[in-house]
């Protein structure tokens, strides 16, 4: 054993240097331990071997080598790395919110303006049509034919306007008057008589009716021969003029008679109607009333029932007990008693229900008859005044022939030159009434024609509506009409078909009580909208990627929960950045009503943050007591 060996073996006490075997403590700090250095004994020359021992031999330590110094400082700097970027980097936290893709315009509901009879359907549910095409085409026989009907009507009312300017110009034929309207025709040919009678009338006044002058002016003699003619039937046609008064009297106390008949007949037709509709109002509050008192009547009927059940339930209970004599038989006798008169209130129940729904019909059929009553009444409140008015307008024409008589049978009386002066005036003043018809019947004509010409406008528009075409590009969905010969009528408020546009798309989506706050704190601050990142669920986000969004507009007023939304939500819209997904380069059209999950980004915060707030929370959490 050399010197170090010996030392180091004595300085170990067992010959294992430091008792584990590592040889960190050298010779030197042992020696400074000891007080008396131990000093080797001389030894012979020849060495006694030592016999072996596993514990006495040296440990050889080997330095690391430098990959594992690599990894450990590999992993204190990801560790390191970790925390900063956990306390530093920003995380974007968003809102999540669930709602579906919605055209920026509305659906366009179509509707047949006019009605009609559906001859051909075009398209169908799902289809993709441009605007101006044709979608459904309805029977244009009744149009066209309304159309022909005014056509005609027009022809026919631009005709009697050249007549009636014809007749101011002197233009006008007796082959023309004969195609005019008879009433035309009757005006002018009185106007033509007062013009005739008044150039009579005008050369007699002037004195041209002189014997002698009769043979060299024809004129003149058949004016001469004409007065002669009526002087000689002047007592006939004053008897006649008499006669025709007298007539026409006769007639005008028929036509007041009836008039006042007709007129006392208003009141009680309207009195009739109004008594009507307070009986049909007071049969609506019986009927009201009785249906009130129905579900009532039935659930006492139920309720009897179900005391029927029990007592019935209860007697077999009794019986045993009274046969086994535990009972006295008045009990079970009474208890029978009671049966019966649970019966008697279930019969009784169902005889109030009976009477209760018979009491309804009745009302039902008593309320029809008043409103039959009503209407009849009405129909002849209209027909009476339009006799009314019929009369009075009789009334009206009677006493202006009546007038006209007593003029005539005053000129028979007396034909001197200041009656013929005054017939020449008044058939002046009965010319120019005449022409004053004329014009008010010209204007009337042109009224008509302009209401024809509005109707006729209105007829082609129609038949232009017979071909219904699609307003915009868009997909047709809920079409209406199942075949041709399907009946659209005018009055019904449901579109024929509906379409949607193909617009821009933007998401509808609802919002939570939970997160409305952060969103409206942040929309409040960044007016230009919120940045959105959408999930269509029809195409997965792995695969097809997401759209970017701006949520625009957050409703003021929450909803209430519905079968689809079980929570109290607030609605949103969010403009879309892009129209449609893409894979490998290709769009992919989206449709309305596409499901669709958003995440609102309402804020940045660190990873840090975010798990020293779910720490706290945790500990309130059990800082809480229940």
């Amino acid at each position: 054993m050399t010197t170090n060996q010996a030392t180091e073996h004595h300085t170990n006490g067992n010959g294992n240097g430091n008792g584990n075997g590592n040889g960190k403590h050298n010779v030197a700090t042992q020696l400074k331990e000891f007080e008396t250095v131990w000093e080797p004994k001389e030894q012979s020359i020849i060495k006694t071997p030592l016999p072996f021992r596993p514990d006495d031999q040296p440990v050889i330590l080997e330095r690391p080598s430098w990959w594992s110094h690599a990894f450990v400082w590999m992993i204190i700097g990801v560790t390191g790395a970790g925390l900063l970027w956990a306390g530093f980097a920003p995380l974007d936290q968003t809102v999540p919110a669930q709602g579906k893709l919605e055209p920026l315009d509305a659906a366009r509901e179509l509707r047949a303006p006019n009605g009609g009879v559906v001859r051909e359907i075009l398209v169908k549910d799902g289809d993709r049509v441009t605007k101006g095409q044709v979608l459904l085409v309805l029977d244009s026989l009744a149009p066209q034919a309304d159309l022909d009907a005014l056509t005609k009507q027009r022809e026919m009312l631009l005709k009697e306007n050249q007549f009636y300017n014809g007749q101011f110009t002197g233009q006008l034929t007796s082959a023309n008057i004969a195609s005019t309207s008879p009433e035309f025709q009757q005006l002018l040919k009185s106007k033509i008589a007062l013009i005739s009678e008044n150039e009579y009338l005008t050369a007699l006044a002037n004195g041209r009716g002189t014997p002698a002058q009769a043979s060299s002016d024809p004129f003149l003699a058949n004016q001469q021969g004409l007065l002669a003619a009526s002087r000689a039937e002047s007592q006939s046609r004053q008897e006649a003029a008499r006669l025709q008064i007298l007539e026409l009297q006769s007639q005008l106390t028929q036509v007041r008679t009836q008039l006042a008949a007709a007129l006392s007949q208003i009141p009680m037709y309207e009195q009739q109607i109004l008594t009507s509709r307070q009986r049909l109002e007071a049969g609506e509050k019986q009927l009201e009333t009785a249906q009130q008192q129905l579900p009532n009547s039935e659930k006492r009927l139920a309720n009897a029932r179900e005391l029927l059940k029990t007592d019935e339930a209860l007697l077999r209970r009794i019986l045993p007990v009274v046969q086994s004599g535990a009972l006295s038989q008045l009990q079970a006798d009474r208890q029978m008693q009671q049966l019966l008169t649970r019966k008697n209130e279930v019969v009784s129940s169902e005889g109030e229900i009976l009477s209760r729904r018979e009491q309804i019909s009745t009302i039902l059929g008593e309320n029809a008859e008043r409103q039959n009553e009503i209407t009849l009444r009405q129909t002849e409140l209209l027909r009476t005044k339009a006799e009314a008015e019929r009369l009075q307008a009789e009334q009206e024409r009677l006493n202006t022939e009546i007038d006209k008589a007593k003029k005539q049978w005053q000129n028979s009386i007396a034909f001197s030159e200041k009656d013929v002066r005054t017939k020449i005036a008044d058939n002046h003043k009965r010319i120019a009434e005449i022409d004053s018809q004329l014009a008010r019947l010209q204007l009337e004509n042109r009224k008509r024609l302009d209401e024809i010409e509005a109707q006729l406008a209105k007829a082609k528009q129609a038949l232009e509506y017979q071909e219904i075409k699609a307003p915009v590009d868009g997909l047709v969905f809920n079409v209406k009409p199942t075949g041709p010969g399907y009946v659209v009528r005018q009055i019904d408020a449901e579109p024929v078909l509906s379409i949607v546009p193909d617009d821009k798309f933007v998401a509808k989506v609802y919002l939570t009580n939970r997160d409305i706050g952060q969103v409206v704190d942040r929309l409040n601050r960044q007016k230009d909208g919120l940045p959105v990142e959408i999930n269509v669920e029809s195409f997965p986000s792995t695969e097809f990627g997401t759209l970017p969004g701006k949520l625009t507009s957050l409703g003021s007023d929450v909803l209430p929960p519905t079968q689809e939304r079980p929570f109290y939500s607030f609605p949103a819209t969010i403009e879309l950045q892009k129209q449609n997904l893409e894979i490998n380069g290709k769009p992919i059209r989206l449709q309305s009503g596409m499901a669709v999950n958003a995440s609102i980004k309402v804020r940045k915060r660190t990873l840090l943050a975010i798990f020293t707030e779910l720490f706290q929370k945790q500990v309130d959490h059990l800082e809480t007591v229940r």
